[in-house]
C-alpha cells in the first residue's frame, strides 16, 4: 500500500468513528446523587434538564 491509500483509509475510518458518535450521544442520558455537601444540590439527583444546554466533561473514577 501507498502512503495515500493508508491516509485514505485513516481519513475514512476517523469519519466513521466520529459519525457513530454524533449518532449515538444522545444514548447516555443519566443522573447521579450530589454528594458534595457545599453544594446548593446536595442530596440530590442532577443532571437532566438542568443542564442539557450546557457542554458537560465527564470523569468518573473511584476513590481505591
Amino acid at each position: 500500500m501507498n502512503i495515500a491509500l493508508d491516509l485514505h483509509v485513516m481519513k475514512r475510518l476517523l469519519f466513521s468513528i466520529v459519525l457513530c458518535a454524533f449518532i449515538f450521544s444522545d444514548e447516555y442520558s443519566y443522573s447521579l446523587v450530589d454528594y458534595n455537601s457545599t453544594s446548593p444540590t446536595y442530596g440530590l439527583d442532577v443532571w437532566d434538564p438542568e443542564y442539557l444546554d450546557y457542554i458537560t466533561l465527564h470523569y468518573f473514577s473511584s476513590q481505591g
